[in-house]
């Protein structure tokens, strides 16, 4: 079954563990997952998913970002200073070029060495206004961490029953998402209506100062100037409608002022109608084994004998897999 991807249209979050399996992987997501272009990859720094990024035969319009919460772990061990540590977390999470270059300046002053080894890794990778809206606000892995916790109770089952496990769990998630979506009688779903809302009560704080009828200046309430263009897209010097594909506030008072919805201005991607089409493909019963057609395999032995004992987990446990310990199902 062809799976019509995620409702942010661009973005495809990747947890890949081996070069190889990952360099086939993302050759197939074209051909079995979306054929759509400008897709987004987030990832840890994990060498094996960079080599396999590079050597993937997808087209060269794939962006790869870095997970901007394993970058902070990693960070965190080599700095033990806690104010270091938020002050590189503020630098990712900044909107706008001036105030990440502020922050960069306070973290050259506390230490110089931390601030050269953020500045030889690539900008666009995990800073998110240098990003140019690929991420769509998307600064971690946790969409597809979240899967972990549906699938957790599935590891260490025999074969048989893990994927019955698998199957049957992933069915749930998305019957229970096709119905959340079905009844929301709303253009958008409760969580970017509930943004919108916070930004409309931001709008009655704000004055405007029009130059066109394309182009304003609105002022918040500290008086902080921005420059707001109402063109095809949207425009605005926070970068929030660049970066997020939805209007911001000063965008809204700008609409407001002329007249016009600033719902125009929300990418198709974030609508009802989109997340529904998320969740169309159903899954098919599974069928009683004598109803199956026959199939002509030959299971072969494995090529090597298992050792004796437990296998040993190679898995470098973060501070991501401390919560998802408490979910066991």
């Amino acid at each position: 079954m062809q799976m019509i991807g995620c409702f942010l249209s661009h973005l495809l979050w990747l947890k890949v563990k081996m070069s190889l399996v990952g360099i086939g992987f993302l050759s197939c997501i074209h051909q079995f997952v979306t054929d759509r272009h400008g897709l987004t990859i987030i990832s840890d720094r994990h060498p094996g998913i960079i080599q396999a990024v590079r050597q993937s035969t997808m087209e060269s319009g794939v962006a790869h970002r870095f997970c901007i919460r394993h970058l902070r772990d990693n960070f965190k061990k080599t700095y033990k200073n806690v104010n270091l540590v938020e002050l590189m977390y503020r630098a990712s999470q900044r909107t706008m070029i001036s105030e990440f270059e502020e922050t960069m300046r306070r973290i050259e002053f506390m230490n110089p060495e931390a601030w050269g080894r953020l500045n030889r890794v690539r900008k666009e990778q995990w800073t998110l206004c240098h990003d140019g809206g690929r991420r769509w606000g998307a600064m971690t892995t946790n969409k597809s961490e979240c899967m972990n916790n549906v699938l957790k109770g599935a590891r260490g089952l025999p074969i048989t029953a893990l994927i019955q496990q698998t199957f049957y769990r992933v069915n749930d998630f998305f019957v229970a998402r096709r119905e959340s979506g079905q009844m929301t009688t709303s253009s958008f779903m409760p969580r970017l209506n509930a943004k919108l809302m916070d930004s409309e009560r931001e709008c009655q704080q704000m004055r405007i100062l029009w130059y066109s009828l394309e182009r304003f200046g609105v002022h918040d309430r500290w008086n902080n100037p921005y420059d707001v263009e109402l063109k095809e897209i949207a425009s605005c010097e926070c970068n929030v409608p660049k970066l997020y594909h939805h209007p911001c506030s000063h965008v809204m008072v700008a609409c407001m002022a002329i007249r016009v919805s600033y719902k125009d201005y929300v990418s198709k991607w974030y609508t009802t109608e989109s997340y529904c089409l998320t969740y169309v493909p159903e899954f098919l019963p599974v069928r009683q084994k004598g109803f199956c057609p026959p199939m002509n395999l030959t299971l072969q032995p494995p090529d090597e004998r298992r050792k004796k004992g437990r296998p040993r987990n190679t898995r470098r446990r973060m501070a991501m897999d401390e919560r998802a310990d408490h979910f066991w199902f």
